[in-house]
């Protein structure tokens, strides 16, 4: 006698999860098939076929074959579009040649139906409404001309063969009506392009004006560089470094030397310039992780995450002989700058406001030990090389 053992736990979840899978992959699918502009038009066209050969007004054949080809060109487009990347077109290229053979079918079905044929011209100015608002004006004006020549055909292939059931004056009606709903949703689609158009260029002013707001925001005009508030961001998220990984986060604040008497004799235009140069200096100096910010007036804030005092002093050695070298001033070439510097390093368990007090605090010992030099805050005496003054 055979014995059942009952399914384990994890089975029977692994085969509900399969289940789910399977359900989520055809409810994809189906949704991706009914995004398609000919889905729902098909559908209407199949419905017409089978009511008319269930009544016994359309040859059951006829309607059958009729049948698998409208029920094949769905998912035959669907297909296509999956696969364009191999089958290079654009979005608006598919959406076209669906909007072409839906209406190609739809005519076929006017001619081929039996008393439900009226149906499909309701189902065409449907499949336009679907399609014109997916195509931009120019495609939309084929697609409608392209309506009204092969509907205007079918009407006028029925009324030929056929003139006692249909006859050209009701013909004539459909076709006045589906060229005014054609024409009518052709409007539609220009009004609704020019303010989709309208709105686009709206949008990118928008955003390029927030763009410009934020750089405003952030960096100071006259040198490029950040400015106090955006600095005080990257101090906020370097301290948070400091503390989550203990990795060496230093600052160091610089004022340019005797930036008062450069205003004095040459003016302050030359001034400015002086700011400009010093700041360019500085970013052709920096790493890419370090940061930069005009801090006041002549001052300015450098933040090197990642590097230690000493590291950061030899940097500023660096720097500073960029600086005897650059013109900084091209109105007066013979002007050279200079910068007087205290370097602090983050500790953890600190904010970043004590870090900074205390490269304020070194760089004024610079300024009083005779300029043009770097001082390191005293927590960092420890460490320091030779060619580097100390607090």
């Amino acid at each position: 006698m055979s014995r059942s053992f009952p399914v384990p736990p994890a089975s029977r979840a692994r085969r509900a999860g399969r289940a789910i899978d399977a359900m989520g992959r055809w409810r994809r699918a189906l949704q991706a098939l009914a995004a398609q502009v000919c889905f729902l038009p098909h559908l209407a066209c199949l419905l017409v076929l089978a009511v008319d050969a269930a009544t016994g007004r359309l040859d059951v054949l006829a309607a059958v074959g009729l049948g698998l080809y409208l029920a094949v060109t769905p998912p035959a487009f669907h297909f296509a579009m999956s696969e364009s990347r191999v089958l290079t077109a654009s979005r608006a290229q598919w959406v076209m040649a669906q909007s072409l053979v839906t209406v190609f079918n739809i005519a076929l079905t006017y001619l081929v139906a039996g008393p439900g044929y009226g149906l499909t011209v309701t189902v065409a100015c449907f499949a336009l409404t679907l399609a014109l608002f997916r195509l931009g004006p120019r495609r939309a004006a084929w697609l409608c001309l392209w309506t009204a020549l092969l509907l205007g055909a079918a009407m006028a292939a029925k009324s030929l063969l056929d003139p006692v059931r249909h006859p050209w004056r009701s013909e004539a009606v459909y076709f006045v009506l589906l060229v005014g709903a054609a024409l009518t949703v052709r409007a539609l689609v220009g009004r609704l392009a020019a303010l989709r158009h309208r709105l686009a260029r709206q949008r990118h002013e928008l955003d390029q004006a927030l763009q410009r707001i934020g750089q405003l925001a952030a960096t100071d005009p006259l040198t490029g560089l950040y400015n106090r508030r955006r600095m005080t961001e990257w101090l906020q998220r370097s301290a948070a470094d400091v503390r989550r990984w203990k990795a060496p986060h230093s600052v160091a604040l610089l004022d340019l030397d005797h930036f008062k008497q450069i205003n004095d004799q040459h003016g302050h235009a030359a001034g400015d310039a002086v700011l400009r140069s010093v700041a360019r200096e500085i970013q052709a100096c920096l790493g890419d992780s370090d940061v930069a910010a005009r801090w006041g007036g002549e001052e300015f804030l450098l933040l090197f995450p990642g590097r230690s005092p000493e590291q950061a002093a030899r940097l500023l050695d660096a720097l500073r002989l960029r600086l005897r070298a650059a013109e900084v001033c091209p109105a007066c070439p013979p002007l050279r700058a200079g910068f007087s510097a205290g370097v602090a390093a983050l500790h953890d368990g600190e904010g970043w406001e004590a870090a900074v007090a205390r490269a304020d605090a070194a760089m004024y010992r610079a300024k009083q030990q005779g300029r043009g030099r770097n001082v390191l805050d005293a927590a960092a005496a420890a460490h320091v090389p030779a060619e580097v003054a100390v607090a």
